[in-house]
């Protein structure tokens, strides 16, 4: 499941559920709008906020990155563990 852009925590939705409403200046925009203009909105609006907001999915990011790749080496590992536990018994039943 995706997490959300750090960005979308800064609105809301409204009780009709069509519009999404920043937070800080209640500044509304139609639900279906991009990352990109409530990012916009953002610089342009909370300055310090965004650039706090950007550095958290940043660090959001990078930590996801690792998670997965520290998965795919564990699964390597047991692959290749696997793997040799295989040859060895292959091997017994030669002899």
């Amino acid at each position: 499941m995706r997490t959300p852009h750090e960005i979308r925590n800064y609105f809301r939705i409204n009780t009709l559920k069509t519009r999404l409403i920043c937070n800080k200046c209640e500044a509304n925009y139609p639900i279906d709008t991009n990352l990109t203009n409530l990012k916009n909105h953002f610089e342009k609006c909370h300055n310090k906020e965004y650039h706090l907001a950007i550095e958290r999915e940043k660090i959001k990011r990078s930590n996801r990155f690792h998670a997965v790749t520290f998965i795919n080496e564990e699964e390597i590992s047991i692959e290749n563990n696997n793997n040799f536990q295989q040859k060895q018994i292959e091997n017994q039943q030669d002899e």
